[in-house]
């Protein structure tokens, strides 16, 4: 058996499958309506296909995609993202994660549309929700989306959904998005939208994120919401990260502004919309505005002369702090017979998770197995003749100065299988 197509065992009575080592082709979706499926492994002698962990669930190893799951299904938190159907119309009731900090970026097209879920928190990391991925979902009364999602999906049919807030970097609401969500009365609108359709909000109660005037500019025509109010923003803008532009500061109003670009996560912040900039003696702030609260101090202007328009002013002083840069060791899985005769060299994207490329990275091996080398780029070699086991080791990673942080020095575990 080397494919398994698409309803193969749908409304089935299985309560346990085991997806043998010869299977190199899963087609989402063939456990569907099976509401008795209980247990799910993977042979440890497939190459495609496994269920690290004792997940209770069917994960594409290349990619991380959790492609099938059942009623008592552990999310390993290595997974990048639900596939297509994964938990379609399954008894799936609450969203489970494995040991360690979720990695899952994506859920896919009606990944859970008909599950049994009620009360959902999507982890940080997400960044896009395909269409339909939460349809029919009739029991689910809370679901909690994190900032920093750029793509949401409708939720057709969720009728016990009593509230929803929408998450700071979504750009467009294209209704109808909340059709026969019976008792859904109010929707939490961050400032980062710019589009809304026509029928979108109908019959609903709106929480803006942002200044009455940008909505009415922007919204005017929007019609069928019960009614609107304008709230402060819930997302402080001390945590967030700033670069300077290529001429570092600029002569406004005889005082000196820094040029700087804002982000959330990975979303170009607005001036304006997000934040402004205000000058307070010698001390330039960033100060949040529609979604974003709180002020942020960037820059310290040393030079005594009084600035006029149009001079340059020397220097401006920026103040550095430790890289936030974010890199984390992935649990390595090796065949033995791929190391029995010659070595494995692993690239570092495929060997750590980091947060940012802009950054001079350098690695070094601290600990660990002689045969397992680690080359200053991050790369990962493994030497010829490594036995089967479990293996940690240990690595230092230097993050060089930059213009806006210090040198920073992190500490990490890399853990490789040998099967």
């Amino acid at each position: 058996l080397e494919e398994i197509c698409s309803d193969s065992f749908s409304c089935s009575g299985i309560k346990e499958i085991n997806i043998p080592a010869d299977v190199k082709k899963i087609h989402g979706s063939f456990l569907k309506l099976c509401t008795n499926l209980e247990k799910i492994t993977v042979s440890e002698d497939n190459e495609y296909y496994d269920s690290r962990d004792n997940c209770n669930a069917i994960i594409e190893t290349e990619t991380n995609t959790l492609v099938n799951g059942c009623k008592n299904t552990i999310i390993p938190s290595s997974v990048k993202s639900i596939g297509v159907k994964a938990f379609c119309n399954s008894e799936y009731k609450e969203l489970f994660f494995g040991k360690g900090e979720p990695q899952l970026e994506l859920i896919e097209y009606s990944a859970f549309s008909g599950s049994g879920l009620v009360n959902v928190v999507l982890p940080e990391s997400l960044k896009r929700i395909q269409n339909q991925a939460f349809d029919y979902c009739v029991d689910m009364e809370s679901l909690y989306i994190p900032n920093g999602v750029v793509e949401v999906c409708s939720f057709y049919n969720c009728r016990k959904l009593k509230m929803l807030k929408l998450p700071f970097g979504i750009t467009s609401i294209n209704g109808p998005l909340f059709s026969k969500c019976d008792l859904l009365k109010e929707v939490i609108i961050p400032s980062s939208v710019t589009e809304i359709s026509k029928n979108a909000l109908k019959e609903l109660s709106v929480r803006y994120q942002g200044k009455k005037g940008y909505w009415v500019e922007h919204f005017y025509d929007i019609e069928g919401f019960s009614s609107i109010e304008y709230v402060d923003g819930d997302i402080s803008i001390e945590d967030q990260y700033i670069s300077f532009g290529s001429n570092e500061y600029s002569i406004e109003n005889n005082s000196v502004v820094p040029s700087v670009n804002v982000y959330y996560k990975d979303i170009y912040l607005k001036k304006g919309r997000d934040y402004e900039i205000s000058i307070e003696g010698n001390d330039a702030y960033i100060v949040g505005k529609g979604s974003f609260f709180g002020k942020k101090r960037i820059v310290e202007e040393k030079s005594s002369e009084e600035p006029t328009n149009g001079e340059k002013v020397n220097p401006i002083d920026v103040k550095k702090v430790a890289n936030p840069i974010s890199i984390k060791a992935k649990k390595l899985k090796i065949k033995h017979k791929n190391v029995k005769k010659k070595k494995v060299v692993i690239k570092k994207k495929k060997a750590f998770r980091i947060s940012s490329s802009k950054y001079t990275i350098k690695f070094s091996k601290t600990s660990g197995n002689k045969k397992i080398k680690i080359s200053s780029k991050g790369n990962v070699t493994i030497k010829k003749g490594l036995k089967k086991g479990k293996y940690t080791v240990g690595i230092k990673v230097v993050v060089s100065e930059s213009a806006n942080y210090l040198k920073t020095v992190k500490k990490i575990k890399l853990n490789i299988v040998v099967r």
